[in-house]
Parts: structure tokens; C-alpha cells; sequence
């Protein structure tokens, strides 16, 4: 199965080196990037990048809506800063759920607008938003999501059923935090600054 990481146009990434690394060590996924900047690393599908605003969630639908039509075949979406702490396979991990209020930022507006979207259509409410990989295996109702207005994520995820995991996110977000006991996480910073975590991902053991 391959795994898709939309990346974004940027000269230099510190975290998608290290995001393949993991991949590779802990599983039998193939990479495929995607996105207007082709970083060298593994199979990349260009694609032209949007503008405005709400630029990175478009390019992130931009991303979705090449990868379904090239591959045609369930894959595992992720992202280029979340890494594999041990081989295990990627479920259906939701944070809980979604919130009514809208708040100021643009992350809370689209979490409001989804709210109200799967309210509008009888779904689930569940957030889905977690710095996890999410298994893509329902082509239709990913292409369903990506027509209506809200987030990718929890669109897919409501149209698809109830999460195998209800827990935090894994995302790290201080140079303090703890890692997370967990098959993944993902980092607010550049990887290096954790020096935890990047013992772990050179392979050195934890002192």
C-alpha cells in the first residue's frame, strides 16, 4: 500500500527526512510525496499550489484530489512531520469531539464550519484532526468530503464511521513534552529540537 505526504512548497523541510526514515524503518509502506516542490526523496506527483488565505488546506485538498485520481487504491494519508515510534498499522484515531464554537482563529472556523456541516447532513460529529496517519480506503467518500465545506479529515471520517481510537493528540508541542506513548507523533518544531525523540529516530537508545 502506499503512503501519501502532501509537503509543502518550502526550500528546505527538516522534518520530512526523518518522517521517511521512519517509514522505512518501521514498515512496508512505499512514499509517495505530493505537491508543487518535488523534494528528491522518494515517488512525487507536482502539483500547482494555491493561493490565499486558506492556502494550506487547499493545497491539502489539492494533494488528496491527485493522489485518489492517480492511485485509484486505498493508501494511508499522513503528513511530513508525523514519524513512526515502532511498526503498527495506522486506525481511525479521532481527539473527541468537534466543537460548536466558533473561536477567532482560522483552525477554529473550519472546526466550527464542520460541526455544522456533518449537523446539516446527520453525521457524527467526531474530530479527526490528529497529527496521525489516517487509512483512506473509502475512495468515494473521501471525494464526498473534499466537495463539502469543512475539514478533509473529519468530513471522511463522520461519512465513514465511529474511530477505532478516541484519545489526545500526538502532537508535540513544546520541547518539554513527553513522547507519547503511542506508534506516532508529530512535532510543532523542527524534529531535532526534541532530544528524545531524535535519539530516537537516529536509532540511539533512550538514556
Amino acid at each position: 500500500m502506499r503512503l501519501v505526504i502532501p509537503v509543502a512548497n518550502e526550500a528546505g523541510n527538516l522534518s520530512l527526512p526523518y518522517a521517511l526514515a521512519s517509514i522505512r524503518r518501521h514498515t512496508d509502506l512505499e512514499p509517495l510525496t505530493v505537491g508543487e516542490r518535488d523534494p528528491g526523496l522518494c515517488e512525487h506527483l507536482t502539483t500547482r499550489e494555491p493561493r490565499g488565505r486558506l492556502r494550506k488546506f487547499r493545497g491539502e485538498a489539492v494533494a488528496m484530489r491527485t493522489a485518489l485520481e492517480h492511485l485509484q487504491a486505498p493508501f494511508i494519508w499522513s503528513a511530513d512531520d508525523i514519524y513512526w515510534m515502532h511498526p503498527a498499522e495506522p486506525v481511525r484515531w479521532a481527539i473527541g469531539d468537534l466543537d460548536a464554537d466558533q473561536g477567532p482563529t482560522i483552525y477554529q472556523e473550519r472546526k466550527h464550519l464542520t460541526w455544522q456541516t456533518c449537523k446539516r447532513y446527520g453525521l457524527p460529529t467526531w474530530d479527526y484532526e490528529s497529527h496521525t496517519p489516517l487509512p483512506v480506503l473509502n475512495l468515494d467518500a473521501m471525494l464526498t468530503a473534499l466537495n463539502l465545506p469543512g475539514a478533509m479529515r473529519s468530513l471522511y471520517g463522520n461519512l465513514t464511521g465511529t474511530p477505532d481510537v478516541i484519545a489526545p493528540d500526538v502532537k508535540l508541542r513544546r520541547r518539554s513534552d513527553p513522547l507519547p506513548d503511542t506508534a506516532w507523533c508529530s512535532t510543532e518544531l523542527p524534529p531535532t529540537r526534541y532530544t528524545e525523540l531524535i535519539r530516537l529516530l537516529n536509532g540511539v537508545p533512550m538514556l
